[in-house]
């Protein structure tokens, strides 16, 4: 039983680890979406709902306003802007790549 307990316990955390890094990347694009171009921004608010879906869909109770608010209000938070657009803009160009293979592939077979 204690295993078991232990092993939930493990899962929690590495859920709210998820959730922490996939705020991270919400937090840094709605920041960095007031000093782009039209055409930026909306490509920010596309990664900005893919984030948030992760976040619902591993967590459908957590509560994205108090995230914010506790990341904004975090003092180094401005500083790791650039590292999380980086980290958050890879993934984003990784789920695009194979995206567009699975379209592919789709069309080599008449769909």
């Amino acid at each position: 039983m204690l295993v078991l307990t232990l092993l939930a316990l493990l899962g929690q955390d590495a859920i709210a680890a998820a959730n922490e890094q996939d705020l991270r990347c919400v937090a840094a694009m709605a920041a960095a979406s007031e000093t782009v171009s039209d055409e930026v921004k909306s490509g920010m608010a596309v990664g900005i709902m893919y984030f948030l879906g992760r976040i619902e869909g591993r967590s459908p109770d957590f509560h994205v306003e108090a995230g914010l608010v506790r990341r904004f209000s975090e003092s180094a938070w401005a500083e790791q802007i650039e590292a999380d657009l980086e980290r958050c803009g890879a993934q984003i160009r990784d789920k695009g790549i194979a995206l567009t293979a699975i379209g592919n592939r789709l069309t080599e077979q008449g769909f």
